[in-house]
C-alpha cells in the first residue's frame, strides 16, 4: 500500500504534533495557551462525567436489586437451598445403600465361609489353619462394625432429632475426650 498525502498534523494539549512522511521526523511545537486550557478543561469534563455516569449505574442497580430479597441475593433461593439439600440426602441414601446391601453383605458372606473353613479345620485338627481362621474372623467382624458404624455416622440421629447445634456440641464433646484420651 502507497500513502501519497499530505504531512500529519494533530492538536494535542495545546502541542501541535508534526509529522512529515518524506523527513520521517517528528516536530512537536506549541501552539496557544487557550488550546492548553480548553484540552485540560475536556479531561476534567470527561472525568466528572464518568463519574456521573457510574453514579447513575449505581443507583439503578440499587433500585433493581431492592426489589429482591438480600436473603435472596446472598444466599440464593429457598428453592435452591432445598434442591440441594435433597440431592445430599439422595447422596447419603444411596452411599447408604450401597454399604449396607454391598459391603456388608460381602463381609456377612465371608464371615460365614470363614466359620465353615473353622469347623472344617477343627474336624482336621490343624491347629495353625484353626489360629488363622479365628484372626480372619475376627478382621471380618471388625470389618462389618466399621461399615455399621460408617452408616449410623452418615445420619445421625442426635442431628435428624435435636438438629446441628446440638449434633455439633456432641461431635465437640466426643473430639475433646478423644484429644484427651490419646494425650494420657
Amino acid at each position: 500500500m502507497n500513502f501519497n498525502s499530505e504531512d500529519l498534523r494533530v492538536n494535542f494539549l495545546g502541542f501541535n504534533i508534526h509529522d512529515t512522511p518524506a523527513s520521517g521526523h517528528i516536530t512537536w511545537t506549541y501552539s496557544s495557551p487557550l488550546n492548553t486550557v480548553l484540552s485540560i478543561l475536556l479531561i476534567i469534563f470527561a472525568v466528572f462525567m464518568i463519574a456521573l455516569v457510574s453514579k447513575w449505574q449505581r443507583k439503578l442497580i440499587v433500585k433493581f436489586l431492592s426489589s429482591r430479597s438480600y436473603a435472596e441475593i446472598y444466599y440464593g433461593s429457598d428453592s435452591r437451598r432445598k434442591k440441594a439439600v435433597s440431592v445430599g440426602t439422595a447422596d447419603r441414601n444411596r452411599i447408604e445403600k450401597d454399604l449396607h446391601d454391598g459391603v456388608q453383605a460381602r463381609l456377612t458372606v465371608s464371615g460365614i465361609e470363614i466359620d465353615r473353613a473353622r469347623i472344617l479345620a477343627e474336624k482336621a485338627q490343624d491347629a495353625q489353619l484353626t489360629v488363622a481362621l479365628e484372626r480372619a474372623a475376627n478382621e471380618t467382624s471388625n470389618a462389618m462394625q466399621e461399615i455399621r458404624n460408617l452408616v449410623r455416622e452418615l445420619r445421625p440421629a442426635l442431628l435428624e432429632q435435636d438438629g446441628l447445634k446440638a449434633a455439633l456440641t456432641t461431635l465437640g464433646v466426643k473430639q475433646s475426650f478423644e484429644v484427651q484420651g490419646a494425650r494420657a
